[in-house]
């Protein structure tokens, strides 16, 4: 896959995940950083959107812990989003 068409991909994944809170937050995040991703943090970013829009929201607002298996330098920059 082109970096073009992933790029494409992980922001509709980003801006449509079927809860507002989680589109607004992660679709601001993925239009303000996915263009300067490098592959290694695009397939990091991929992985953290698999995970539920509960459990990332529940993170961003440091409800509960990261999970030591997400943790990486795309979940720190995804952290540290202003509410």
């Amino acid at each position: 896959m082109t970096d073009h068409l992933f790029i494409k991909k992980l922001l509709y994944r980003s801006k449509n995940r079927g809860c507002k809170e989680t589109d607004l937050l992660l679709g601001r995040f993925a239009e303000n950083h996915l263009a300067q991703m490098c592959w290694a943090e695009l397939d990091q970013y991929a992985t953290i959107l698999d995970q539920t829009d509960a459990d990332i929201v529940s993170w961003i607002m440091g409800h509960t812990e990261v999970p030591n298996h997400l943790r990486s330098s795309m979940m720190n920059k995804l952290l540290q989003i202003k509410l």
